[in-house]
């Protein structure tokens, strides 16, 4: 289908049509939180993932033009400095240099990372089919509800716990390795991750080249917790992901190694390149470079690179940081080290307004109620679950809240 060129563009703000990925760890029924949101009845049975709002070629957005609509990737690429402004045309190649998203998660994903700028180009250079843009993946998730996942590596303190609470653990990897970590105590950061990266590619290596040693192993564990009268909130996630993945899964150890977080709403988790993670459960809206780019090991039957997911992590280990607060703030940013986006939360009583950056390009997603945004002698009124993307050339706009209203705007910093 040839795409159709369209109509002089005004300078405006533009309604966005978004794609959903059906991912199977998705919400589904009456727990789909995206159909919801977005006005729509969910299918029986089916799972709704993922809401994407942005230019990624996978799965781009379109817009709203005079009555029909047209692909924000290829909008952008015949006109960049009318959307991304002349700056960050040349920065980012003419391309949106970020991806908006809303994550629903009915079951956990995959343990994953994603690469740095440099291993991207490469990965997607040998193996595109896998690796499908030559982009790092900087991501932060903000919680909307309830929210569970696995980030980081845990402290060698707490790995030390581990090989003692969970000896099936300690008995499948090298002994030397796991003392390395439990003498570690004073040792540099510099050693302590040189060790963790030891532990934990023998730990990988070792579950490809002895599988059935594994399996005995977390049957081991499996059995043993079974019978225990109480169990941690980790012991019972390796419970319910046995019932699904059974035996030699590797992820059903790597739990143990990672750090278990809860965010309430409104806390948010920045995730850099080289870091594992796993999303367990709850709804976050999720922005990050413009990539998709994921480095699997551990709970999928997706495409698993255990080798380079060893290679690319960058083993920095304890405490999680946790950004972002609890409350009504009016409006509350979410600001990282990433230089292709930074998030708004807006929280607009009836008859509120704010006027937003100028010069850059935005994406409004509305959560609640109905806003009007106001620029130059026209405005145009948004309700709940739709988007509007903000092109660069548009200057001075206003919101106003038409009723209460909860929306977040994804820019550049």
């Amino acid at each position: 289908m040839v795409e159709k060129k369209p109509p002089a563009l005004q300078t405006k703000p533009y309604l966005m049509r978004n794609s959903i990925q059906n991912y199977p760890w998705g919400t589904r029924d009456e727990n789909a939180i995206i159909p919801q949101l977005i006005g729509e009845q969910p299918e029986p049975g089916k799972p709704y993932a993922e809401l994407w709002m942005g230019a990624h070629p996978t799965a781009p957005s379109a817009l709203l033009i005079a009555g029909e609509y047209h692909r924000l990737d290829q909008l952008i690429d015949q006109y960049p400095d009318f959307f991304l402004g002349k700056k960050l045309a040349q920065e980012f190649k003419n391309r949106l240099p970020f991806l908006l998203k809303i994550l629903s998660v009915g079951q956990p994903l995959s343990i994953q990372a994603h690469p740095d700028k440099s291993q991207a180009e490469k990965l997607h250079a040998t193996a595109p089919q896998h690796y499908p843009d030559d982009n790092h993946k900087p991501e932060i998730a903000i919680a909307l509800d309830q929210f569970q996942a696995l980030v980081g590596f845990k402290s060698s303190r707490e790995l030390v716990e581990v090989f003692t609470n969970y000896p099936e653990i300690a008995e499948i990897c090298d002994p030397e390795i796991v003392a390395k970590i439990q003498t570690s105590s004073s040792a540099t950061i510099a050693e302590k991750q040189a060790n963790l990266k030891t532990f934990f590619s023998h730990f990988m290596h070792r579950s490809q080249e002895a599988a059935d040693a594994l399996k005995v192993a977390i049957e081991k564990l499996k059995d043993r917790l079974q019978t225990a009268p109480k169990h941690s909130p980790v012991e019972a996630l390796f419970l319910a992901m046995y019932g699904k993945y059974r035996a030699p899964d590797t992820g059903l150890f790597s739990l143990f190694f990672l750090n278990l977080i809860n965010l309430q709403p409104g806390e948010a988790v920045f995730i850099k390149a080289g870091i594992p993670h796993a999303y367990l459960s709850g709804t976050v809206i999720e922005c990050m470079a413009n990539s998709d780019n994921v480095v699997r090991a551990g709970f999928t039957s997706k495409f698993q690179d255990k080798n380079i997911l060893h290679e690319i992590l960058t083993y920095e280990s304890g405490a999680v940081s946790i950004i972002g607060g609890i409350g009504k703030e009016r409006k509350t940013t979410y600001e990282t080290e990433a230089k292709e986006f930074i998030l708004h939360k807006y929280h607009l009583q009836n008859g509120d307004n704010e006027l937003l950056d100028s010069g850059k390009p935005g994406i409004i997603l509305v959560l609640a109620g109905k806003i009007e945004l106001m620029f130059d002698t026209s405005s145009e009124v948004y309700h709940k679950g739709q988007s509007v993307l903000i092109p660069a050339c548009l200057q001075n706009v206003q919101v106003i809240a038409k009723k209460e209203s909860r929306f977040y705007i994804a820019t550049v910093p």
